[in-house]
Parts: structure tokens; C-alpha cells; sequence
């Protein structure tokens, strides 16, 4: 069984874990827990976690943004899910939780990037009704050296 929450700081570990094993990145817990008090403050960014055998399996963000050129969007900046989770439902509930959140938010469309290596996920998206809209090259410029982690 499968249960979806919003994330809570004490999360944060077991989040700075998932990102470990999913996505490689390497990073201080301050940078998960300042992310989870941020979902927390702001009604327009949160973060779901699942859990699963008493185990955070995986976790959701999402933000909605209001540009200039359309009605609200969910932007979902990440959805990681731990391997030996994967194929059990997590993926679908966080998804699930984070589109009813957005509709609740007032959001029109919802949408993601995924790497174009990730067949796996593009297929979990496809399945759920997403479609892929454009291919975009993604630019990004450090601001600052230090506080570069390097994940974008």
C-alpha cells in the first residue's frame, strides 16, 4: 500500500537519499530541508512524499507559475522514485496527488521535462496521458561558482 503526503522537514534525508540514488546529485541536507520549509511557506510550490512499507519511496515537487503568455501551469520540477519501488504504484499516486493539487490551485495544463535517455519515465508519462509537446535544448548559467551543485 502506497500512501501520499505532503513532504515534512523531517523528510529531508530520506528525500537527500532518493536524489542520491535517482538522479546521482550530491548535495548538503540544508539544501532539501530549506526546499521542504519553502513548499511549507509557499502556497504555490509544494512537495508530496509516498510511503511504502513504513519507507519514503519516493516524493513529487511541483510549482505553479503564472507567465505572461498563458493561463496557470503546474511546472513539476522533479518525480524520483526509489528502484525497488519502482512498478508499485508510487510514481502513479504521487502524480495523482500532485494534479489534484494543481487543479485546486487553479492550474490549466500541467508540465514536466524528462531527459531524453529516460524511456523508462517517458512511457510512465505517456501511459498517464502526457504528450510530448517539444524538444528544447535546455541553457543554464551558474550565478554563483560555490553554490553551483551542478544538477541543471
Amino acid at each position: 500500500m502506497i500512501a501520499v503526503r505532503p513532504a515534512v522537514l523531517s523528510d529531508a534525508e530520506d528525500i537527500l537519499a532518493v536524489n542520491r540514488e535517482c538522479f546521482g546529485y550530491e548535495h548538503d541536507v540544508s539544501v532539501v530541508q530549506s526546499a521542504l520549509t519553502r513548499c511549507a511557506e509557499e502556497g504555490t510550490l509544494s512537495c508530496f512524499s509516498a510511503i511504502a512499507d513504513d519507507v519514503l519511496a519516493g516524493y513529487i515537487q511541483a510549482q505553479i507559475v503564472h507567465p505572461v503568455y498563458s493561463l496557470p501551469v503546474c511546472y513539476v520540477h522533479a518525480l524520483a522514485v526509489l528502484p525497488v519501488f519502482r512498478r508499485r504504484g508510487a510514481a502513479k499516486a504521487l502524480v495523482t496527488a500532485v494534479e489534484k493539487w494543481a487543479i485546486a490551485m487553479g492550474a490549466q495544463t500541467i508540465s514536466l521535462h524528462s531527459g531524453t535517455d529516460r524511456k523508462t519515465a517517458h512511457a510512465f508519462y505517456a501511459a498517464f496521458g502526457y504528450k510530448v509537446r517539444k524538444h528544447v535544448i535546455h541553457f543554464v548559467k551558474p550565478l554563483n561558482e560555490e553554490e553551483n551543485h551542478g544538477h541543471f
